[in-house]
């Protein structure tokens, strides 16, 4: 029988096994966590007046496949009645906060008017911005670049600083400049690519229409226009919602367990865990999946 290992329990991790545990046939799937629980930045406490309070990320969002795909997972592993959403129409969503070193709390563009206003924190009417990015040459060559390098470079530096740099650090708890554009913002990246500009690649790319077979919370959060959601008793529930489903399939999770050491030798790879060697793998999958031959 084959042997699927997924390093780091987090919600990247926790997805991948519930995905092959789900769909492989005959696949002996093992999650190996170096810590002593699952979740990874998501993380919930209750305080003893029952107030919820987040460790890590606050909300989940619906939009793009992406938002659409953990919105399904969330119906999958049963958390359906446990989701808090909140709709594009209510203030929380459309007025966003920062606090700049210059100008204290500023609020982030929220509306068209922003385009022919000079607001702080920015410097000018954000519309000549705009137009320029239209017409601004697209960059050549393959190579990767930074979130902030690719944004100050199509819209300019108070745009990363201002907007897309907070926005990473709530989405990514990163900077954006170490976050690679190419991994965490792709379909804008791709803008750029085929279009040759990020503003006229948004207007000119349509949405993907949602399938009849989609999870009936998806059509909901698409008909009620949700922006974001939580779940009741914290975003925690999630991973360990899908901890549960896991064993109950028979995954084999080890927490407590740190990879040590992934060596390759002659076109195959050997996996060593805190306290020994796991198995021989001929095979490597990215994003933290290897498939491996039967071993103990």
């Amino acid at each position: 029988m084959k042997t699927v290992v997924v390093l780091g329990g987090g919600i990247s991790g926790l997805a991948a096994a519930w995905r092959l545990s789900h769909r492989a046939k005959g696949l002996n799937v093992v999650l190996v966590e170096g810590s002593g629980r699952v979740g990874g930045w998501m993380q919930s406490v209750r305080t003893d007046e029952g107030a919820v309070l987040e460790l890590g990320p606050r909300s989940l969002r619906t939009a793009g496949p992406a938002g659409r795909n953990t919105l399904s997972l969330v119906s999958e592993v049963g958390l359906g009645g446990e989701v808090l959403a909140v709709p594009t129409s209510h203030k929380g969503v459309s007025r966003r906060l920062i606090f700049t070193s210059a100008h204290g709390l500023v609020e982030l563009p929220s509306s068209l008017s922003w385009l022919f206003r000079t607001r702080l924190p920015f410097s000018g009417p954000l519309l000549p911005t705009v137009l320029a990015e239209i017409f601004r040459p697209r960059r050549k060559g393959t190579e990767d670049e930074s979130v902030y390098d690719f944004i100050s470079r199509r819209l300019g530096s108070e745009i990363a600083d201002y907007v897309i740099d907070p926005m990473c650090r709530g989405i990514f708890a990163g900077s954006a400049r170490t976050l690679s554009m190419r991994s965490a913002f792709p379909a804008v990246h791709q803008y750029e690519a085929s279009h040759g500009t990020v503003v006229g690649g948004a207007l000119m790319t349509k949405p993907d229409p949602l399938p009849d077979s989609a999870p009936e919370l998806v059509k909901q959060a698409v008909r009620e226009k949700w922006a974001i959601y939580t779940l009741r008793s914290g975003l925690q529930s999630l991973p360990l919602a899908l901890l549960s489903t896991l064993e109950e399939r028979g995954v084999k999770v080890h927490l407590g367990t740190p990879c040590t050491a992934i060596n390759f030798r002659d076109q195959s790879a050997q996996v060593q865990l805190g306290y020994s060697v796991c198995v021989q793998t001929s095979s490597i999958y990215t994003g933290g999946v290897w498939r491996l031959s039967a071993g103990h």
